[in-house]
C-alpha cells in the first residue's frame, strides 16, 4: 500500500525502469557485490562471532546459510527478518549452544548499527547541502540505549528477573532468558577490532551498491551523501512494518535524496532496483540452493 501511494505520487510505472538504465556496465557491478562480496564478508564476520563463543563453522557452509536465510525470510517484516531464520538454522545444528549462538546475530546487528551510525555522523560532517543532524542523532540515541540495556548488569539482573515473572509458554522464556544471557556474556573484547572492520566494509559494500545504482541511471552523485543517507535509511527499513521493508526504503529514499534534487521517478526506480539486488537475487540463489539440499536429502534417502 505505501509503495502503491509512493509510485502513484511521482507517477513510477514498474514497467519502464528499463529505460531508467542509462549504464548497465554499473548495474553489473551492483548485481555482483552483494553476491560476491556482502555476503563472503557477511560468512565471514559470523564465523567470526561464533568462534568466539566456541562454535566452529566454515565460511562456505554460513555462506550457504545466510542465502537460504534470506530466501525464507522473505515472508517476515523488515528488511532484516531472515535474521529469524539464521538464529534458528544455526541453533538447530547446535543445541547444545541454543541462546548463546543465536546472540552473536544480534550482535552482528548491534555492532552493525554502530558502523552505520558512525559513517553517517561522519560523512554529514562533509555533505553541502542542509541535511538535519536529528536522525542522526536519534540513531546514536538508540544505539547507546540498546548497547546500555545489554552491557549493564543492572539491566541484565532486571530484564532477567521480569523474564522470570512470564509464567505462559514455559520453553520459549527460558531460550528468550538464554538469548539475553548470551548476549551479555558475549566476549565484545575478544577479536572486536576485526569485527569491526569486516562489518564496516559489508556496510561500505551495501552503500556502494546504491552509488552504482545511481550511476546506472545516469545521476553523478557525490559518494558521500551516499555515506550520510543510507546508514539513515537502513535503519528506518528495519521496522518490522512491511515485508522486506517495501514502501518504508522507497519513502525513505525519495525523503533524502529529493533533498540532492533528484526526480522522484529515477529515485523510487533505484529504491526499488536496490531492493532486487540486495535481497530477491541472493533469496533467489538461496531458494535453489535450499531446492538443491531438498533434493539431494530425499535421493539419500
Amino acid at each position: 500500500m505505501i509503495l502503491y501511494v509512493i509510485c502513484s505520487k511521482f507517477g513510477v510505472n514498474l514497467s519502464d525502469f528499463k529505460h531508467q538504465i542509462d549504464n548497465s556496465y554499473y548495474c553489473i557491478l551492483a548485481v555482483f557485490t552483494p553476491i560476491i562480496v556482502t555476503t563472503t564478508l557477511s560468512s565471514n564476520r559470523w564465523k567470526s562471532f561464533l568462534s568466539m563463543v566456541g562454535v566452529k563453522e566454515k565460511s562456505t557452509f554460513l555462506y550457504r546459510l545466510i542465502l537460504i536465510s534470506s530466501f525464507w525470510g522473505l515472508i517476515l517484516p523488515s528488511s532484516q527478518g531472515y535474521d529469524v531464520l539464521r538464529i534458528y538454522n544455526i541453533e538447530k545444528r547446535h543445541p547444545e549452544a541454543r541462546g548463546k549462538v543465536g546472540s552473536t546475530v544480534f550482535v552482528e546487528r548491534i555492532l552493525g548499527l554502530i558502523c552505520l551510525a558512525f559513517i553517517a555522523a561522519v560523512a554529514w560532517l562533509f555533505v553541502n547541502v542542509n541535511v538535519s543532524f536529528l536522525p542522526i542523532v536519534i540513531l546514536v540515541v538508540i544505539v547507546a540505549f540498546v548497547l546500555w540495556i545489554i552491557l549493564s548488569r543492572w539491566w541484565y539482573m532486571h530484564i532477567q528477573q521480569w523474564i522470570s515473572l512470564i509464567k505462559i509458554q514455559p520453553k520459549a522464556v527460558g531460550y528468550l532468558s538464554k538469548l539475553y544471557e548470551g548476549l551479555h556474556t558475549f566476549p565484545f573484547n575478544k577479536s572486536l577490532l576485526l569485527s569491526i572492520v569486516l562489518i564496516l566494509m559489508l556496510q561500505l559494500s551495501n552503500i556502494l551498491v546504491v552509488y552504482f545504482l545511481f550511476e546506472a541511471c545516469g545521476c553523478h552523485i557525490n559518494f558521500i551523501y551516499h555515506l550520510c543517507y543510507q546508514p539513515l535509511i537502513s535503519v528506518i527499513t528495519m521496522i518490522p512494518i512491511t515485508f522486506g521493508g517495501i514502501g518504508l526504503r522507497e519513502g525513505a529514499f525519495v525523503y533524502f535524496y529529493k533533498q540532492l534534487g533528484l526526480p522522484g521517478d529515477i529515485i523510487i526506480a533505484v529504491s526499488l532496483m536496490y531492493y532486487v539486488v540486495i535481497t530477491l537475487i541472493p533469496a533467489f540463489l538461496g531458494g535453489i540452493l535450499y531446492l538443491t539440499d531438498t533434493i539431494n536429502g530425499i535421493k539419500s534417502e
